[in-house]
């Protein structure tokens, strides 16, 4: 993996430039990209659309925000949420192009998709229809398969992640899910880490008990709780666990939420069984895979009104191809274990919020 880093730009560590950031108001990017508008900022980066000056193309551009305090930390999370996202190269995630470290400022440049967040599409809908309900439980599928068969926990599932890509096709239109930032990813077989003490690793309301208690500790099983708020909210348009702070750890914890047929008065009664094991706080309780997960959520919208008549609920969907696919977590894990993932690598863990002491 190291070389294949230095492939992308990324200089060897004693290499690494300390002083200066290297990067001018008008000056490329690594001589290469022209930063255009910025699309989307977290706390340790700003993602920018940005114009590739070699390909006259446009692209994405995920740009290291300036810190004075802990650079090195910094720098580090960078070069390993780009292993991870080498590793992850597919239709389910987004194309890595380019990378390198400017001044004391790491960047990744990635395609540049075209469509909506889950987030924003709920937003706008509120709620998504039986067969939308399907193809997101389809997509998600697809996507945590593959990193999960090559022992990659995301741990930040939420709609803000989640990316409908519009592609053309001959016939019009079609939308293409695609599973963003592994910022906070982890890889099971690494004991590197890069968090400090006391801290929230992911977002509080699709947070499994076990990432509020211990953080650090979590397994593909956060995934699959964190998958199973995202259905809920698209679903019934509310999250299952309301609240902020200590309120809703509680309730997440406690596993207070109301079943979906008390929120649309007996119309989602297929879905209370699901929802009930996918949030029980005992651990061996929940589903223990993304296959059983979608398998049991494809049955409850076809046992539901969302699908129409029983010839539309037919016609087309069959649980056992559309929840695996095409490829299909066997095949994932194949590819697994004929090196796809390396053991030895050093894999990323990040946090995102501080757990505040009360």
């Amino acid at each position: 993996m190291t070389s294949q880093l230095r492939a992308l730009g990324w200089p060897d560590d004693d290499d690494s430039p300390t002083d200066g950031d290297g990067l001018g108001h008008h000056q490329p990017i690594g001589g290469r990209y022209d930063l255009v508008e910025p699309i989307g900022e977290g706390g340790t980066s700003t993602v920018w659309r940005a114009r590739d000056l070699r390909t006259r193309s446009d692209v994405a551009l995920k740009l290291m925000s300036r810190s004075s305090s802990d650079e090195a930390r910094l720098l580090e999370r960078f070069r390993r949420e780009l292993e991870l996202t080498t590793r992850l190269a597919g239709p389910s995630y987004v194309q890595i192009l380019d990378s390198g470290v400017v001044g004391a400022r790491a960047f990744i440049v990635m395609e540049l998709l075209e469509g909506e967040s889950l987030h924003r599409r709920l937003r706008r809908v509120h709620t998504l229809p039986g067969r939308d309900l399907l193809e997101l439980c389809a997509g998600l599928h697809e996507a945590l398969a593959q990193a999960h068969a090559v022992e990659i926990v995301h741990r930040d599932i939420k709609p803000a992640n989640i990316f409908y890509e519009r592609i053309k096709t001959p016939t019009g239109r079609r939308d293409s899910l695609k599973l963003l930032d592994l910022g906070i990813a982890k890889a099971l077989w690494s004991d590197a880490r890069l968090t400090t003490t006391n801290t929230f690793i992911g977002s509080p309301h699709y947070m499994s008990p076990e990432q509020l208690e211990s953080g650090h500790s979590v397994d593909a099983s956060a995934d699959l709780w964190s998958t199973a708020v995202v259905l809920y909210r698209a679903l019934t348009g509310v999250l299952p666990f309301e609240g902020t702070g200590l309120a809703v750890a509680k309730r997440i914890t406690m596993s207070s939420f109301l079943a979906p047929s008390l929120v649309s008065r007996g119309e989602l009664r297929s879905f209370d069984g699901f929802f009930a094991r996918a949030f029980t706080p005992n651990l061996a309780d929940r589903f223990r895979t993304v296959d059983e997960l979608c398998a049991d959520f494809v049955a409850a919208v076809l046992a539901s009104p969302l699908l129409g008549s029983p010839e539309a609920k037919s016609a087309g969907w069959d649980p056992r191809t559309t929840v695996v696919g095409p490829i299909g977590y066997a095949s994932y894990a194949e590819r697994a274990s004929a090196g796809a993932a390396d053991p030895r690598a050093d894999t990323p863990t990040v946090i995102t919020e501080t757990k505040k002491r009360g």
